[in-house]
Order: structure tokens, then C-alpha cells, then sequence
């Protein structure tokens, strides 16, 4: 990767009670950093919407633990939240607030940069993200995204400045051989057998114009368009709408700089950490995974299981009685669902007893509910997903 510098200007306080401002200029943030101990000075600036970090001691020397949360919904603010985590969470010890600086983003936007904060996460080397659940906000459109992407490279200075690496593998090596084109037959799941990409990442296009994603599966396969792909070429022509499609060119992972980093970069760096021969077998025995964390051990992560309900959304007045649920996509925002006081929900002259069930009926094929239907709030459609991760994030 580049040497690109980005200047973080850390303002010190005499005392530890007060938290450290990083100021990266002209990113539009304002971030703070604070221990733990602290919190309960934080001023009441920071009774706003944001994204934030927490921090505490890895399983290893080289390893840091940390867990990506936000405050987008209702009456929740960073400050709230983070004191909220003060009484639930026994394990971190610092915490990075992370906010626009004239109080800018809303719920929709700031559940994506969590997401995209978490995507970056997932792949760093030293982080063990503690998040159980994939946060994340897909309602806003390719463009919107696009404009956000500017306050990711920022916050991972910040990371970096604070002592937090978000370096990914491809970092960790400068030198990476494009002129390599062979074909050796490695496969996505050896990337994630041998630490390079971990399971649920999300993959974005790397051509310029082109607004695409897919999402990394344990078994090495992608999703796109809720459609399985067992190679990326097949994947990135369903994503690109070409007959064929260079697979390895097309499909990029986050990176530690906040940019992208592509498969081919990805899988030279693995060739070159196997070896000429083992790369060439990989396919059919699979690399053996280094043995410390130092030099990315892989991650093996599996999302838990959420167990929360929409009568526990209802019951804690997350959702209200006879609240109007509309589809995400767009060509079905005619169709509204209601949502009622037990749970249930009721579409088009039946009741589901989960969003999932009724994500069928409204689509007609099986997907995760969750991520199917939206509510309003702030005049913002809202995932029901959002709701659901906050109520996890209370309990």
C-alpha cells in the first residue's frame, strides 16, 4: 500500500479525567478520547448521534478487543450509550466518540459508517471484534454511500494514532506482486482459512461507477443479489450485468486506510506468505494458519444468533402498537405491514409471527426479515434491524 500521511493532532489534557480531542483537520468530525473511569465527566456536547469505540485488552500482548456501537434512534446519545455500556460490559477500558462536527448524520448514516467501521474491523490484524451481532445500515442509495466513504480514512487515523492498528494483512506487506497472473487455483475459502479475509465481510466494487456488494460466506462462496456464487468471476458479472467479469480485479475488501484492497491483492499476499508450491496445491489441502495473532491468526467468526422478538421491540416501546413496517425495496413500498401489541405481524389479510415470514409473503422467495422491512422516524426510513441491535446493545 501507499505511504499516505494523514495528520492527527491529539490535544492533551493535564489530567486523565478529561478526554483527548483528536482533531484530523478538514474531516468534518470531532472524536474524543476517554478512559473509562472518566465517562461520567463526559460534558454535554456529547448528548448527540454518533458512532463509538470500546476498547480493552486482547487475548495476546499484539491484540486489542473492541466493539462498534452507535446512538442514531430515539432519545439515545453517545454519552447515554457509552454509560449504559459502563454497567453492562465489564472488559473495555477506553472508549473513542466519534460525532459530525455540526451534528450532521442521521440514524441511516450513522448505521452505515458503524457497519463500514466494523467491516474494517473484522479483517484487522490486532482487533478481536466483540461485536455478536453484524451492525449496519443498507436503506441509503449508492450515492449517499459514496459521500460518507470520505469519513472512514479519518477515523482510521484516528484508530491508528490512538494505538488502536486497524492495519489489515495487505498492510503488513508493501511489496505485492501484480505482474503474477497465473492461475493456481486458490479459492475465497482459502483466503479465510489462513486469516486474509474473514467470514461476513462485505466486498465492494473496485470499478469506479460501479455500486456493488457481496457479501463473504463462511463456506468461501459470495452472496449477491441473494444469489450464491462459488467463484468471484460468476459473482462479479451477476454484480456488474457483463457476461464475464475478472472476478479478483472486480471485488475489493476494506482495508486499514479506509479504501479497498482487492482479491488479487489479497491472493498475491497469500501466495507469496505460502510459497510457490504450497500456493499451487492450496486448493486441494488448504494453507496451514500461522500460529499467533501477530501474524493474523484467523478470526473463525461466527455471528451469534439474535434472539430478540418484535413483541420485546413492542414491549419496550421500540415499536409502537399498529406501527406501519414498509419493505426496503423500493418496488414494493406500496405494500405496508402492521405491526400488532403481541408481536405479530399482520400483511395483506394474514399474521406472521416473525418479519421473516412475512419478508416471504411480500416477496415471494425465503430472506432475513430483519433486514426486509423499515419504519419511519425522523421523517428517515429506518431497518427494524437498527431497533433490534439497540435493544441488544441495552441488554
Amino acid at each position: 500500500m501507499g505511504s499516505k500521511v494523514t495528520v492527527v493532532r491529539m490535544l492533551v489534557p493535564g489530567s486523565s479525567q478529561d478526554p483527548i480531542e483528536l482533531d484530523v483537520r478538514h474531516s468534518g468530525l470531532r472524536m474524543n478520547l476517554v478512559d473509562r473511569e472518566s465517562i461520567q465527566a463526559l460534558p454535554d456536547s456529547w448528548k448527540e448521534k454518533g458512532v463509538y469505540f470500546l476498547f480493552g485488552p486482547g487475548k495476546e500482548a499484539s491484540s486489542f478487543r473492541v466493539y462498534v456501537g452507535m446512538a442514531a434512534i430515539g432519545t439515545s446519545s453517545v454519552v447515554s450509550r457509552i454509560r449504559q455500556h459502563d454497567k453492562k460490559k465489564d472488559w473495555w477500558n477506553r472508549a473513542l466518540l466519534v460525532a459530525h462536527e455540526a451534528n450532521g448524520f442521521n440514524g441511516s448514516e450513522i448505521g452505515y459508517l458503524e457497519g463500514r467501521f466494523w467491516n474494517v474491523l473484522q479483517n484487522a490484524v490486532a482487533a478481536e471484534v466483540a461485536n455478536q451481532n453484524e451492525p449496519g445500515d443498507d436503506t441509503l442509495t449508492s450515492a449517499e454511500e459514496d459521500a460518507l466513504e470520505r469519513y472512514v480514512p479519518p477515523v482510521m487515523a484516528a484508530l491508528r494514532a490512538a494505538g488502536y492498528s486497524p492495519d489489515t494483512i495487505d498492510q503488513k506487506s508493501i511489496k505485492i506482486a501484480k505482474t503474477k497472473r497465473k492461475y493456481y487455483g486458490e479459492s475465497v475459502k482459502d483466503l479465510i482459512n489462513a486469516g486474509f479475509l474473514a467470514p461476513e465481510t462485505k466486498l465492494e466494487s473496485t470499478r469506479t461507477g460501479v455500486a456493488a456488494k457481496a457479501t463473504v460466506q463462511p463456506d468461501g462462496t459470495l452472496l449477491v443479489n441473494d444469489k450464491v456464487f462459488h467463484a468471484v468471476s460468476p459473482a462479479a458479472a451477476e454484480a456488474s450485468g457483463k457476461q464475464s467479469e475478472p472476478g479478483w480485479d472486480f471485488w475489493g475488501a476494506p482495508s486499514g486506510t479506509g479504501e479497498l484492497v482487492s482479491l488479487f491483492d489479497l491472493r498475491e499476499l497469500y501466495r507469496d506468505s505460502s510459497g510457490s508450491a504450497k500456493a499451487q496445491t492450496a486448493h486441494t489441502s488448504g494453507p496451514s494458519p500461522p500460529s499467533n495473532k501477530g501474524t493474523h491468526t484467523p478470526k473463525d467468526f461466527k455471528p451469534k444468533r439474535s434472539t430478540v422478538t418484535i413483541k420485546q421491540l413492542v414491549d419496550a416501546e421500540l415499536l409502537k402498537e399498529d406501527e406501519k413496517l414498509m419493505p426496503k425495496s423500493a418496488n414494493q413500498k406500496h405494500r405496508t405491514a402492521t405491526v400488532n401489541k403481541d408481536g405479530t405481524i399482520s400483511f395483506e389479510g394474514s399474521t406472521f409471527t416473525s418479519p421473516s415470514t412475512a419478508a416471504k409473503k411480500l416477496l415471494g422467495y425465503s430472506v432475513a426479515g430483519w433486514g426486509a422491512w423499515t419504519v419511519q422516524r425522523a421523517g428517515k426510513p429506518v431497518l427494524i434491524d437498527v431497533l433490534r441491535k439497540e435493544l441488544e446493545a441495552e441488554s
